[in-house]
This record gives C-alpha cells, structure tokens and sequence, in this order.
C-alpha cells in the first residue's frame, strides 16, 4: 500500500516541514544534499497541510 505524503511535524519544536529524499541524479543541482526540507512555519496540522501542497508543488517544478 502507498501512502500520501503528509507533513512532517519536528519532535523538539513542533513545527511541520515538507521532507523529502532528493533522486541521486538530481543531487548535484541541489548542492549534493541528499534530503530536502523547508519549514511550513506552523504548528498547526490544518495550516500545514495547506502550506505543504504550495511547497511540495515548488519542490516538484525544481525537479
């Protein structure tokens, strides 16, 4: 089974984040990082989910 990708909430702070693995031959544009993240500035589940499709439609026009 598949399942969506959905933000990722960090233990310590609270605070979502859209994560994702960047493909190895895309690796060298993103400076050889292996993971991207970018906060979703909220602690709010209903916020996030709002702002993780804006960043995960970002993230998918860099690829």
């Amino acid at each position: 089974m598949v399942t969506m990708a959905e933000p990722w909430r960090q233990p310590e702070t609270g605070t979502y984040y859209r994560r994702r693995q960047i493909p190895k031959p895309l690796r060298e544009e993103f400076g050889g990082r292996q993971l991207w993240k970018k906060s979703l500035a909220t602690k709010d589940l209903g916020e996030a989910r709002r702002a993780f499709a804006a960043a995960n439609a970002e993230l998918t026009a860099r690829f």
